[in-house]
Order: structure tokens, then C-alpha cells, then sequence
């Protein structure tokens, strides 16, 4: 037991605390095995990254070879290729075999190991470089050529996450790219997680029949935790700072939340801030330490919404504003565009593609407009009461 705060909103490290989800890892766990392919939806910051991650440390003491490639703000074809080189080349130092014979078959870029020193220790930093005579596309055609070699050489049992995989589609060469990844892909006895937060790019990409990776991985959507699984996980994580939250108020921090990973562990941070809880051991979270930290949530978060708000106009805004306070499955009656003053039908159809595309709003299998971001959604509510 300790004082410490024990919420953390961070991506949780395959150490840390971690509720539910096991469905879902034994589910990326039995596909990796099979040799399948899923690709994961969920919001920003639901605990995609820690989920996989998670996930691959089984893999990895089952004997793969698991590769995290975080594909975020990719530039290029270049860049992918690098990074997919760098994880390879950093995952396989740990093993001496596998270390040469990645050096043996990833010939597109050579390693390069720097030493770096902290207080407690040295270790070894691994870079890439390019081999002279190929830039471009050129070298992650030969990257994937080259996993391809390296997996079926015999001996390798390969796992590839990508992270913020949607990210490739904004590259000029991005329909080469795609193309390229998926003829190597299908070539080698690999597994891959395709993982995304940007869910209508994503899922065009595998559900549009004219993308090349149509139909090739598993539809995998992550939903908000059970309550009755996050209550229990609530209490324990204050119970493991020393101190005491009855059912009531857990399920009072659940419900605010709406059950999202993030920000359970966030409201839960802030309230074990509240003075004198965080300096009294066996000190009992009230209802007030939840109302302060809830006010503390949205003010943490104002300067990121704001960000998000700001930059939309103003018909974009109107229909945000009105969804956030009365999601519907008939966004488009008369009586609703009155109540919200949403002007015609034509504005509010194209408001919906640009909102949707930012993923700040969505529409559920029963047709109700809802925003993703609870929180989000609140604040807005809050704002223009």
C-alpha cells in the first residue's frame, strides 16, 4: 500500500493496472496466432496502444517476433520504411540470432548502435541509415521485400502492430503505399494489427472494395469498459494509494467518465489530488472530492477543446453544439433544425461529413448522432447552456 497517486492517464505500460479487456487481447492474441490480420477501431485515448501492447508481450513469450510501429505524422514512403527497419532492428538485438539474421535479410538500411548513459545505466541506442542508391518509394518496397525474406527463411514467427495506421493516407504516393504494403503482407506467414483512432479513414480502408486492403484483416471495435468491471477496478486502484471509495462513488466517477478508460483514470487522478487525500492514509473519497475533480477534469481540459472548437465555422459549430446537447436519431426533422436553429438541410449534410471526418461526432447502428468525446460533449453543453 501506498500514499502515491495511483491513477495514471498516460499510455499504461504492460506492467501497470489494466481493466478488463480480455475479450479483446485473447481475441488479438488467437488472430495473431492463426495468422490473421485485425485491424482495431476505437476513439482517441481508449486504450488502443496498451491493449496491443499488451497483447504482443504474450505473443513475445510465446516466441514471436512482435514489432510496434508507430506510424504517426509519417511523411513519407521513406519514413515508413524507416521505422518499420528501426523496430525491427529493436526488437531483434535482444536475441543474438535473430539480431543476425535480421542484419542478414533488412539490407535496405544498416543499424547504427549509440550508446546512451543515465544515472543508473548504459544502453544502446539503434538508428538507421539508408544504403546508398535508393530513396523513396523504392526503399519501403524493399523494406516489405525484405521482411518477406525474413519471415519465410524459416525460424520466424512475426507480429506487426501499426499504429495510427490511417496516417499513410495522407502521403502523396498513399494509394502505392497501401498497395505495396498489402502484396508484401499477403507474400510472408505473418500476423498484423492494423490500429487506429481516426475510424472513418480506417475503415475505408479496409471496407471499400476498391482499397487494396479490402476485406484482409478482422473488424475489431473497442467499447467504453463494463461498469460493473470498472467500479471494483476504481476502488482497488484507490485502495492501492491507502485509501477508501465505496461502491457509490466509484460509480459516480464510472458515470461521469460514460466508462471511457481515459477518463476514469483522469477524474480519478484529480480527485486523489484533493487536499487532504492525497497526504492522509485510509481517508474516505466523498462526493465533494468527485465534484472538485470533475470541475478540475474540465478545467485540465478547456485549452484542448477549445483547439478543437476554434478552428470550425460557425455551421459546424451550431450542429456540434446541438448534438452535444440532444443527441437524436433525426437530425434532419423540421422540428429539431428549429428547436437548434441549424439553417437547411444542404449546410447540415455537408457539417456532418467534416465533423464526422474529424471524428468528433458519430452515428451509432440505430442512427443517433452522438459525440465521440464524452467529456467533450459535456463541456460544450456547459459552455452554451
Amino acid at each position: 500500500m501506498s500514499n502515491s497517486n495511483p491513477f495514471n492517464f498516460k499510455t499504461l505500460s504492460v506492467e501497470a493496472p489494466f481493466c478488463n479487456r480480455v475479450k479483446e487481447k485473447t481475441t488479438l492474441i488467437h488472430a495473431a496466432e492463426s495468422g490473421n490480420d485485425v485491424v482495431l477501431y476505437a476513439p482517441r485515448r481508449y486504450g488502443k496502444t496498451s491493449l496491443v501492447k499488451r497483447a504482443q508481450q504474450d505473443l513475445a513469450e510465446k516466441g514471436y517476433v512482435t514489432v510496434f510501429a508507430d506510424l504517426c505524422g509519417v511523411a513519407s514512403a521513406a519514413d515508413v520504411a524507416s521505422k518499420l527497419a528501426t523496430d525491427i532492428y529493436k526488437v531483434t538485438r535482444k536475441d543474438e540470432s535473430l539480431w543476425k539474421k535480421a542484419v542478414r535479410f533488412i539490407t535496405s538500411y544498416r543499424p547504427v548502435l549509440r550508446p546512451t548513459a543515465s544515472e543508473t545505466e548504459i544502453k544502446m541506442e539503434i538508428t538507421v541509415e539508408a544504403v546508398a542508391g535508393k530513396s523513396g518509394f523504392e526503399l519501403l518496397e524493399s523494406v516489405m521485400k525484405e521482411i518477406e525474406e525474413f519471415v519465410n527463411s524459416g525460424g520466424v514467427k512475426l507480429n506487426i502492430a501499426f499504429d495510427e495506421f490511417q496516417d499513410i493516407v495522407t502521403l502523396s504516393d498513399a494509394k502505392a503505399i497501401e498497395s505495396c504494403m498489402r502484396t508484401y503482407i499477403q507474400r510472408y506467414k505473418g500476423s498484423h494489427f492494423f490500429i487506429g483512432s481516426q475510424r472513418r479513414i480506417l475503415s475505408a480502408m479496409f471496407n471499400d472494395e476498391q482499397r487494396p486492403f479490402f476485406r484482409s484483416a478482422r473488424n475489431m471495435h473497442l467499447v467504453p469498459l463494463p461498469k460493473e468491471e470498472l467500479v471494483p477496478f476504481i476502488q482497488s486502484l484507490f485502495s492501492e494509494g491507502g485509501k477508501i471509495c465505496s461502491v457509490k462513488i466509484a460509480e459516480m466517477m464510472a458515470d461521469f467518465a460514460k466508462c471511457h478508460p481515459y477518463y476514469t483514470q483522469k477524474l480519478g487522478h484529480f480527485v486523489f489530488e484533493q487536499p487532504g487525500i492525497e497526504i492522509m492514509a485510509g481517508v474516505e473519497v466523498t462526493e465533494r472530492d468527485v465534484q472538485e475533480g470533475i470541475s478540475d477534469v474540465f478545467a485540465d481540459a478547456k485549452p484542448y477543446f477549445e483547439s478543437l472548437i476554434q478552428p470550425l465555422p460557425p455551421q459546424q459549430r451550431l450542429v456540434l453544439r446541438a448534438i452535444a446537447k440532444e443527441p437524436t436519431d433525426k437530425l434532419m426533422a423540421k422540428a429539431y433544425i428549429r428547436k437548434h436553429v441549424l439553417g437547411s438541410t444542404s449546410a447540415i449534410t455537408l457539417a456532418l461529413k467534416h465533423l464526422s471526418g474529424l471524428d468528433h461526432i458519430e452515428e451509432d447502428s440505430k442512427g443517433v448522432w452522438s459525440i465521440v468525446d464524452p467529456i467533450f460533449g459535456q463541456w460544450i453543453t456547459n459552455q452554451y447552456q
